[in-house]
């Protein structure tokens, strides 16, 4: 047997599982942005607003940011993207859900690691809830 032949078939497979796993990814990519989209429209609907009186964000108020990383060893890049972008930003409050994510506790709400955010469920709930709600926040 002729361990060339062996080495090109494991990487063909292994490119194979690479390219699957980012047709998967840019499906919740794709999610993401008409999620976005949706959310765009509903909010800057210039016909709702005249029509039923929309309150509109204070901009005035600070920015609610959720930054997810991976509790796991594999993803050290993400992690390391969403950290970098996590200290770079010194305006509004933060939700940190990850363990492996750079500390900081600059304007911190909540933080947790992945096995730890089915108890706190709950909470970011309430978060989201009173920031829509009570417009606590310019954006989430």
């Amino acid at each position: 047997m002729n361990i060339k032949n062996v080495v090109k078939v494991m990487n063909f497979h292994a490119l194979v599982r690479v390219d699957n796993s980012r047709k998967r990814a840019m499906k919740f990519m794709m999610m993401d942005q008409e999620l976005y989209n949706m959310m765009d429209q509903i909010l800057n609907n210039q016909n709702l607003r005249l029509d039923k009186r929309l309150p509109v964000p204070d901009a005035g108020k600070p920015r609610l940011t959720i930054y997810v990383g991976s509790d796991y060893g594999f993803c050290s890049n993400y992690n390391s993207q969403v950290s970098d972008r996590l200290l770079s930003d010194h305006s509004g409050e933060k939700i940190i859900i990850g363990k492996k994510l750079r500390r900081t506790e600059e304007q911190v709400l909540l933080r947790m690691g992945q096995s730890e955010f089915e108890g706190w469920k709950k909470r970011i709930e309430e978060i989201i809830r009173n920031s829509i709600e009570k417009r606590e926040h310019s954006e989430i």
